[in-house]
């Protein structure tokens, strides 16, 4: 259910459901359009998805660093659930890649997973059988791991309690 309002442009969306087999996705948005570029305001639900699914649905203004290292290093796991909320301003979502800012409270979006697969950075090893929760404030992306095993390329392994990394 939605409307379009031409003398405000704008575009709101009081609910809205995106299903298909894996996905489930539900909130309530709006965008206007009476600057360069679109502002945003959305309240959104994804219920547990696989990884596959998550990187590509993940879109492209929602942390693009992030967002890419996920679609090269997140390997498998079970996506838990997440949420995200947004106030984002006119003139932000278009000059993301060049350079615009986002505050923190423009842009939140949290998940969590499990039994995951994860390259970390360079030639650090794979972490393997992890839960953890992550955030996106703003465009920062923050990991935190709960537990989980590395194993090195001549297949040493350790147990991880506890660890974590921001992208900005």
């Amino acid at each position: 259910r939605g409307a379009f309002q031409l003398r405000h442009k704008l575009i709101s969306v009081s609910e809205f459901v995106a299903s298909s087999p894996g996905v489930n996705v539900n909130g309530s948005a709006s965008f206007g359009f009476d600057t360069r570029t679109p502002s945003m305001a959305a309240a959104v639900d994804i219920a547990p998805l696989d990884t596959p699914v998550l990187k590509q649905i993940w879109p492209i203004f929602i942390s693009p660093s992030a967002r890419s290292w996920a679609i090269k290093n997140l390997i498998s796991g079970e996506f838990t659930g997440g949420s995200l909320y947004a106030s984002v301003p006119g003139g932000v979502l278009g000059n993301l890649r060049k350079g615009a800012d986002m505050a923190e409270d423009e842009m939140q979006f949290d998940f969590a997973m499990r039994n995951a697969t994860f390259k970390t950075f360079g030639e650090f090893p794979s972490m393997e059988n992890a839960d953890l929760t992550a955030s996106v404030r703003g465009i920062s992306f923050n990991l935190d791991l709960k537990n989980g095993q590395a194993t090195s390329d001549d297949g040493d392994q350790i147990d991880v309690s506890q660890a974590s990394f921001t992208i900005e």
